[in-house]
């Protein structure tokens, strides 16, 4: 018999539902902290889960009464067609994972475990996932229902820039650790660049896979951790072998470079990285010693480093440019971006007002 969490106007709400949703929130989290949860974390995200489900169910029913629960045949089958092919591809993904770490795996062994796993994750084919699609569905009408009239002047929009860009300034000016670990963590929530960047781009190329990864074991720990104390002097000489191993390409590169060829080609031809486009500081965290050095130690805008041996393979950088220190401009794709964050503010302190006057009646 399943245990009840909670019972909002007489809809019962389980455990196992509370305790799904849970994990959802757990593997949202830990992929913003990439750290482990305590304790007192788990408690909180079990808490926080079930407020998300009385919330939902109360939504639910307040939808119900307004009809905004109803469906088309067209609007259900179109849901249903995406949740059909989100199902196939996941099922795709998951059979092809199980080869790769099974090469000896049968195509009909790998067809029949990626289904068993499907199925014991609740999915065992597209319809939870179209209910569950159909209930969100309904969820953001009700959203939309109680944002109904908000708006956002161009006062505020001044206000949030001036607020956001004086914290971030107090905050990140002088800490560029700070700085780094919130945009690794966080992505673009950043308003104010720190002085001292340097925009560059790059050639990566692939060095003696066994002295690079003896380079690795050498500078980190199993865990992907920076290790406290380092052989320099071992460091440097395989760093030397793993530049030899490179350096008639390397040579390539700088002669063709000096007869005029655009960088962004030769990244095309030459680099295993063909994303490139990195600001970096003489104090940052997320890149090893040696290119920070070498990158810093540009005296002109446009030169290229010599190679650099790094754990993960051969760089070459171009120094394009400083990066512009201070706020973010106030321009217009920031003010839209603005703009959106308060709509959702003010959306979200609407729907939590509905919410619990819904729940008082």
């Amino acid at each position: 018999m399943k245990k009840v969490a909670a019972i909002v106007k007489g809809q019962k709400i389980y455990e196992s539902d509370v305790e799904m949703c849970k994990k959802y929130l757990k593997r949202v989290y830990q992929r913003q902290r990439r750290a482990p949860i305590t304790e007192q974390e788990e408690e909180q995200l079990k808490t926080q889960a079930q407020e998300m489900m009385i919330q939902m169910k109360i939504a639910h029913l307040k939808a119900k009464e307004l009809k905004l629960d109803q469906f088309t045949k067209e609007q259900k089958e179109k849901l249903e067609e995406i949740a059909k092919r989100q199902w196939n591809q996941a099922y795709q993904e998951c059979r092809t994972l199980l080869v790769k770490q099974n090469p000896k795996m049968t195509a009909e062994e790998a067809e029949k475990k990626a289904r068993e796993y499907m199925a014991q994750r609740g999915f065992a084919n597209s319809e939870p996932l179209a209910a569950a699609m159909m209930n969100q569905e309904v969820f953001s009408r009700v959203q939309e229902y109680t944002a109904q009239g908000i708006k956002v002047s161009a006062e505020e929009i001044r206000q949030m820039y001036d607020h956001l860009t004086a914290r971030d300034e107090k905050i990140f000016a002088q800490n560029i650790p700070e700085y780094e670990r919130v945009l690794a963590r966080f992505g673009d929530v950043a308003y104010y660049v720190p002085q001292g960047y340097r925009f560059v781009t790059h050639i990566r190329l692939e060095g003696d896979e066994q002295k690079q990864n003896e380079l690795k074991s050498l500078l980190y720990e199993k865990n992907g951790a920076s290790k406290k104390e380092v052989d320099e002097e071992k460091a440097k000489k395989i760093q030397t072998e793993i530049v030899t191993s490179v350096q008639e390409t390397a040579q390539k590169i700088k002669e063709e470079y000096e007869q005029g060829i655009p960088f962004e080609d030769l990244i095309e031809k030459y680099s295993a990285d063909k994303k490139t486009g990195w600001n970096i500081h003489k104090d940052s965290i997320f890149w090893e010693k040696p290119v920070i050095e070498a990158v810093m130690a540009i005296q002109e805008k446009g030169e290229i480093t010599d190679p650099i041996a790094c754990s993960n393979g051969v760089y070459l950088f171009r120094y394009e440019s400083d990066t512009p220190a201070g706020a973010l401009p106030f321009n217009d794709p920031m003010q839209k971006k603005l703009q959106l964050i308060l709509y959702r503010k003010k959306a979200d302190d609407a729907f939590r007002k509905a919410l619990k006057q819904w729940s008082e009646e």
